[in-house]
Formats: structure tokens, C-alpha cells, sequence
């Protein structure tokens, strides 16, 4: 019974209007035929034609005074949902803004809710910048194209999340957890993935200029065409990654660990001699 009450209390106050006024037509036409039948019952030589033909017409415009009622209903309440869910939207955007640069692990948790909330509504907010965010469970969220720049996500778990074309431009990434994660042609310029998981994560096209990767896992990752100019990937685990088309032009990977297979990808990729011997290599 509570439930029911708080149900109808939250309905907006047109819902109560629309349903009055159709219980009410509803109950007009129930009374005229029962008028109608107890007549012509009691006195059917007082019920003349006239009389039925003008009930008639009476009822046949009742019905369509109905059905455009229904209608109008129907368009209001379509019009209340959007209405509501706008205003949802609109509230939960502000209080994420409202939490930007708190570094306050209730804030943490409220962002999170309001950004799982608006994507249940496959809605983003589309800045995400200087937030602190660390240790935040974003397991599989939609965040494709969000700017996350100067943002903490340092222990986040954001394992088979959408990022592709995100902006990480000096984020704190540290021991995140990007596993499986789409990172297509995300940047990542000048952001820290030390000890980042990024274990099959998809990075094609992916800008890393001068990104920190020291001791990441990029093992079965996909750096197709990505930009890794400048990066530190030493430590780093390369094993069974994709370097094709990988500019490597002044990484350093020193104690980084590769498979034999992948020296011609990292000769190619700009990697000299000299940074080559530097390399772990296993075999396949």
C-alpha cells in the first residue's frame, strides 16, 4: 500500500486531470444506456424515434469526444515523460558539475551513480575535466568522446569501457584498469599509464605522444597507426601487441619486453639499434 501511495504521489498533477476526466465520460455513457434501457423497459411508447436518434447523436459524439480525449492524453503523457526525463538529465549534469575537483571519495561515488544514471538514459555529459575520480568502478561504461583532461582516474576500473575518441591530455592514469577497453583514436598526450592495464585494449589510431607508459601491459594490445613519439614504455609488456604502423620515434623502451616476431614492427615503427638491444626479448 505505501508503495502504491508513493507511486501516485510522484505522478504529475495533468495524469490525475486526463484520468478524471475519462472516468467521468466513462461513466456519462454507462448512465445514459442504463437510462436508455430502464426507459424503454418502463414506458417504450414514450421512447420515440426521436428520441433514439437524438441519443444516438448524442452518443456518437460522446465517442469521439472520447477518442480525442484518449489522444490528448496520449500526447501528454508522452510529452510528461520527456519532460521528466529532460529535467532527470539536466539535474544529475549539475551535480556532476557541482563535484568537479573535489577529491572527496563521497564525491567520487556521487559522480559515478549520476554518470551511470545518465547512461541508463544514453546520456553523457560532455566534460569531464579536473575531476578526481580515483579508484572509480566505470566497468563497461559508455564514455566515448567525454574530456577527461587533467582528470584523476589513478586505480579507476574502466575494464571493456567505450573511450574511443576520449581526451586524456595529462590525465592521471596510473594502475587504471583498461582491459579489453575501446580506445580508438582517444588522446592520451602527456598523460601518466604507469603500470596501466591495458591488456587487449583497442588503441588504434591512438595518440600517445610523450605518454608515461612505464611497466604498463600492452600485452595483445592494438596500437595499429598509433602515435607513441616520445613515450616511456620502459618495462613495459609488448608481448603479442599490434606495432604495425606505430611511430616509436624516440621511445624509450628500454627493459621493455617484446616477442622476436615484433622486431621488424619496432624497426619500422623508428626504434633504433641502439634502444633495440635495450629491449627483453622472448621468444614465441
Amino acid at each position: 500500500m505505501k508503495k502504491l501511495l508513493s507511486w501516485a504521489r510522484k505522478l504529475n498533477p495533468a495524469i490525475y486531470i486526463f484520468s478524471t476526466i475519462l472516468l467521468m465520460g466513462i461513466g456519462f455513457a454507462l448512465w445514459r444506456y442504463s437510462v436508455m434501457g430502464v426507459n424503454t423497459l418502463l414506458s417504450p411508447e414514450k421512447f420515440t424515434q426521436y428520441d433514439v436518434d437524438f441519443w444516438n447523436g448524442v452518443f456518437t459524439e460522446f465517442h469521439g469526444f472520447l477518442l480525442d480525449v484518449l489522444i490528448f492524453g496520449l500526447i501528454l503523457t508522452i510529452y510528461d515523460l520527456y519532460r521528466d526525463k529532460k529535467e532527470r538529465v539536466e539535474r544529475w549534469k549539475e551535480e556532476i558539475e557541482d563535484y568537479r575537483g573535489w577529491d572527496e571519495k563521497e564525491a567520487i561515488y556521487r559522480i559515478v551513480g549520476n554518470l551511470k544514471r545518465l547512461m541508463r538514459e544514453q546520456e553523457t555529459p560532455v566534460d569531464l575535466r579536473r575531476y578526481y575520480l580515483k579508484g572509480a568502478m566505470l566497468y563497461k561504461a559508455q564514455l566515448a568522446s567525454l574530456d577527461f583532461a587533467y582528470s584523476t582516474l589513478e586505480k579507476a576500473n574502466l575494464k571493456d569501457s567505450n573511450l574511443e575518441k576520449a581526451n586524456f591530455w595529462e590525465a592521471n592514469l596510473q594502475n587504471v584498469n583498461l582491459q579489453g577497453a575501446n580506445l580508438r583514436r582517444s588522446a592520451l598526450w602527456y598523460a601518466n599509464l604507469q603500470e596501466a592495464n591495458l591488456k587487449d585494449a583497442i588503441l588504434t589510431e591512438a595518440i600517445l605522444h610523450s605518454t608515461r607508459l612505464v611497466g604498463g601491459n600492452l600485452h595483445m594490445a592494438n596500437l595499429n597507426g598509433a602515435d607513441l613519439r616520445g613515450a616511456n614504455l620502459q618495462l613495459a609488456n609488448l608481448q603479442g601487441a599490434n606495432l604495425q604502423q606505430v611511430d616509436l620515434e624516440e621511445a624509450d623502451l628500454k627493459s621493455a619486453i617484446a616477442n622476436e616476431s615484433q622486431r621488424e614492427d619496432l624497426i619500422a615503427a623508428g626504434v633504433t639499434e641502439e634502444m633495440l638491444a635495450k629491449i627483453n626479448w622472448v621468444a614465441d
